[in-house]
């Protein structure tokens, strides 16, 4: 058997602070002082909604939107990401792509004849010899 990993790619453009501070403008509405106003329509909604609305989704993407609103530069487990809370930066050491935004996937084949047996994706950023074990468990069960 061959395993190899790599990133399972999300559709999302490049990810900056100032563009998921807009996004975040956009789903609570407004457009004037990008980061004074935004940190506070969160806050605002958060206050004026009746408990009933406030739903156990409503509280992440709440959540979600104020980490994106209050993350910095070179902060570690940055939201990349509004409506994909699952994507990571992974490292390529590329000339030319030095990082992909995704998932990090693993893939078990047959050497000869190249068939698919086992697949995983991973919600962090593992390391490639970190992901053999939960791969060859998957294929162990077949």
């Amino acid at each position: 058997m061959v395993i190899d990993t790599t990133v399972q790619e999300k559709n999302i453009t490049f990810p900056t602070d100032t563009k998921l501070r807009v996004k975040v403008m956009g789903v609570t509405v407004a457009m004037r002082r990008v980061k004074t106003r935004v940190n506070a329509l969160p806050r605002d909604v958060t206050r004026k909604l009746p408990e009933s609305v406030r739903a156990a989704a409503r509280r992440e993407d709440l959540a979600r939107y104020n980490k994106a609103i209050n993350q910095e530069r070179l902060d570690t487990n940055k939201v990349y990401s509004l409506h994909e809370p699952g994507v990571c930066r992974i490292s390529k050491g590329k000339e030319y792509k030095k990082y992909e935004f995704g998932a990090k996937a693993a893939v078990v084949m047959t050497k000869t004849r190249c068939i698919i047996v086992g697949a995983k994706s991973f919600t962090r950023n593992e390391y490639d010899g970190n992901t053999l074990k939960d791969v060859l468990a998957q294929v162990a069960d077949i």
